[in-house]
């Protein structure tokens, strides 16, 4: 469990939750208010702030959620 407000800012979603969701768990974090959110959502706001496009012609998904 983190301290930070949003998971986009916690270094354990990124470092960590990538090895994690490679073992097929469902990753959800717990948002400031209460909410749970998607490891998914969460790397999607992530991409979204630094300007990552989800989708391109020459990387999958999976390409594109690693440059984060």
């Amino acid at each position: 469990m983190c301290s930070e407000k949003d998971p986009v800012s916690c270094h354990r979603m990124i470092l960590v939750c990538r090895s994690l969701k490679d073992n097929a768990l469902e990753i959800r974090h717990i948002l400031e208010d209460g909410r749970l959110e998607t490891n998914e959502a969460a790397e999607k706001r992530l991409m979204k702030r630094l300007n990552i496009p989800e989708l391109d012609l020459f990387s999958g998904a999976e390409e594109l959620t690693d440059q984060t």
